[in-house]
């Protein structure tokens, strides 16, 4: 019998020609474990070169730039021994302070920069090489020339200090402390319920339950915010450690290690800053008629927004909403004149209200910044703690009557108040549902839609259990705000406060969170 044939004869003339490819191709190729292994070995052999390509060309940047940060390491290193030298604790200094010349690190640059497109010719790229060293020639010349001014004037009047001095006879350390003091109008004290005192409730490590707490309707019933006159008593729902310098240092230590909130008062670098600020004049040399960011208010509210979160489109403000404040540009003579207004119905709560700002990182007129402030200098010290992790200094001047609205930050914060007294109500992260926040989607996120000078305990029933304290911060005191504490800021006259950040912790994440955070 003959044997059919099991190739079909219509497709005989192309079966003849693809066998071979195919059975060649199964010769070279093998199993699908062999070709898998092949995959896997050019994967491997592509991520090595790329690696190797990665770290020369990063290597061969640091090589060319470690020159041009030498001088940045010996100015951090001399700032870290100085440091090092405050630590041992010897406060008193009966000279006038030294002065560090230290420029703050340039900014990074932002997303938004055009980058050198694939297309670009040689040519281009090497005219903006020489751009860009032209600008930066430009941009060092403009640093000089700013030191050189801020070093005029800062001469002029630290030799009236010192005449000041040398005339009544006092040494310097005695001197600062005493011009502090006499800008401290009140003598605040803990309310008399016996439940707080600033002596036996602050041990040399906080205490279980610290700070105190009350609820938060009884603190501001007892003091509006709203009304910027202090109870006749000056009696205050105080609930957080006042620190002197000279004798707490180490206590003030193991509080801002255990990332709890307290006040450290009379630092001598604090007060030298006080001194100068408000001398008669100086601040408006020093600002010159340059304009600063401003915010402007219609009342004395005011509630910070994120417009760069509607920008891509993808979210939408809220049906109805509202920029609550306006970004304005203003110089500080300018802003001066309105925050020295005397005439009460000009200061009213439905008035407008102006915030002046000042940032030490993005204005080239504003680095003198980090030689006035030198304790937030970007280097490991009391008030830095991670230094890698610092965003800048940022001074805001409030006018009399001035209200942030309540709100926490994401990172670690030192607080210093310069001129002035300011009016801070703090709340645990743990009463992070109580304080009824808007949302993270909304413009004005983290911040609580309650309007604490007359809330609306109908509309936010849970605001009746929230909980809080307060202090009042006076000229040379610095407060210490840990990760995502709540605070609520009343201006109780015109004053200066410059904060700085460095660094995030994760001990109140949790609270957080469970807000939708």
């Amino acid at each position: 019998m003959k044997r059919r044939s099991s190739r079909n004869p219509s497709n005989t003339r192309g079966m003849r020609y693809r066998y071979p490819a195919e059975k060649k191709k199964r010769a070279y190729f093998g199993s699908n474990n062999r070709r898998i292994a092949l995959v896997l070995i050019a994967f491997v052999v592509a991520f090595v070169i790329c690696n190797v390509t990665i770290h020369h060309v990063l290597g061969s940047n640091e090589r060319s730039s470690s020159s041009s940060r030498f001088p940045m390491q010996m100015l951090r290193r001399q700032q870290q021994q100085q440091q090092q030298q405050q630590q041992q604790h010897d406060p008193v200094d009966d000279g006038q302070a030294n002065h560090v010349r230290f420029l703050p690190p340039q900014p990074p640059q932002r997303e938004e920069e055009e980058e050198i497109h694939e297309d670009k010719n040689i040519g281009s790229i090497r005219e903006d090489n020489n751009n860009n060293n032209n600008n930066n020639n430009n941009s060092d010349k403009m640093i000089r020339e700013d030191s050189l001014w801020y070093r005029s004037i800062r001469d002029k009047y630290d030799d009236l200090v010192r005449s000041s001095e040398s005339n009544n006879g006092n040494s310097h350390n005695r001197q600062r402390q005493v011009f502090a003091q006499s800008m401290r109008k009140r003598a605040y004290q803990p309310i008399e319920d016996g439940s707080f005192d600033n002596d036996g409730d602050c041990p040399f490590h906080p205490a279980s339950g610290y700070p105190k707490a009350w609820n938060t309707m009884e603190i501001i019933q007892h003091w509006n915010p709203d009304d910027t006159t202090p109870p006749q008593s000056n009696q205050i729902y105080q609930g957080i450690c006042v620190f002197d310098y000279e004798k707490d240092y180490q206590k003030a230590m193991n509080y801002r290690n255990a990332e709890v909130p307290f006040v450290l008062r009379d630092h001598p670098q604090v007060l030298d800053t006080v001194r100068r600020w408000n001398q008669p004049g100086y601040l408006s040399e020093l600002l010159r008629n340059e304009p600063y960011q401003t915010e402007h208010s219609t009342n004395n509210h005011f509630m910070y927004w994120n417009k760069n979160r509607y920008k891509d489109g993808k979210q939408k403000a809220p049906k109805g909403w509202n920029p609550p404040i306006e970004n304005i540009r203003m110089t500080f003579d300018e802003w001066q004149e309105r925050a020295n207004v005397q005439d009460p119905e000009k200061l009213g709560v439905d008035r407008e209200h102006w915030y002046f700002r000042l940032k030490g990182t993005d204005h080239p007129k504003s680095r003198f910044l980090y030689e006035e402030l030198m304790f937030f200098q970007p280097v490991e010290s009391f008030f830095t703690v991670v230094p890698r992790e610092t965003r800048g200094i940022n001074c805001r001047f409030g006018m009399k009557g001035v209200i942030a609205e309540n709100h926490f930050d994401g990172s670690r914060n030192w607080v210093a108040l310069l001129g002035g007294e300011r009016r801070y109500i703090l709340s645990h992260p743990n009463q992070c549902q109580n304080l009824a926040l808007y949302p993270k989607e909304h413009p004005s996120g983290r911040h609580s839609a309650v309007d604490w000078s007359n809330p609306d305990v109908n509309l936010y029933p849970q605001f009746r259990s929230a909980k809080s304290n307060e202090i009042v911060l006076q000229a040379g005191d610095a407060l210490y705000l840990p990760t995502q504490w709540f605070h609520y800021i009343i201006s109780l006259e015109t004053n200066y406060q410059c904060n700085a950040r460095s660094g995030v912790t994760f001990e109140y994440k949790d609270f957080i969170h469970d807000c939708g955070f």
